[in-house]
């Protein structure tokens, strides 16, 4: 059942942080088809868990969708309340999709309506792609952008430790050394 993987996936997060160093900043989930949905919804629901997702093949929507072919299709969850919204506009959701996979026009049409809404969703997308895993180098190529702000965030808090260090460095004078 849907809400066992829903629990599943917040345990592992509960149970991954409390065993191990993990920076919240960079919780992503993913995951295939149905997996894929579920990852879209977690991060729509659960923004302040999750930074981003990376669902492949399968992507839900909050509201209903007009999809050519497949007529309207039903929400799979509440759209979340204007706080988690808020939140989840800084986060970014880069589905994987394919030429040949059957979910393509769905997840194109979850795409734009939620970038509609000034939501941060891109798709990836490959001719050969169809109903399944992607080539490692497009799924790097998804994950390298859903990293990215946290990318930018780390380097500006390198360069204002280096600031720090090196003013203390002066400060102390010779009773410090700086290895670089």
């Amino acid at each position: 059942p849907i809400a066992n993987r829903y629990q599943m996936i917040l345990d592992a997060v509960s149970t991954g942080q409390r065993r191990f160093h993990v920076d919240d900043r960079r919780i992503y989930i993913s995951g295939l088809s149905g997996g894929g949905r579920v990852a879209s919804i977690m991060t729509a629901c659960f923004p302040d868990i999750f930074a981003g997702a990376v669902p492949i093949v399968g992507l839900s929507h909050y509201e209903p969708l007009n999809v050519p072919g497949r007529g309207t299709l039903t929400p799979a969850f509440a759209k979340p309340s204007d706080r988690l919204m808020g939140l989840l506009k800084r986060r970014r959701i880069g589905a994987v999709t394919g030429a040949r996979d059957f979910n393509q026009g769905e997840i194109q049409a979850a795409a734009t309506a939620m970038r509609g809404d000034g939501l941060q969703v891109r798709t990836f997308e490959a001719v050969y792609l169809g109903h399944e895993l992607p080539k490692p180098e497009l799924f790097a190529e998804a994950l390298s952008w859903i990293d990215e702000p946290y990318q930018q965030t780390r380097r500006g808090e390198i360069e204002q430790a280096d600031r720090a260090l090196k003013a203390a460095a002066a400060r102390l004078g010779d009773r410090v050394t700086l290895n670089d």
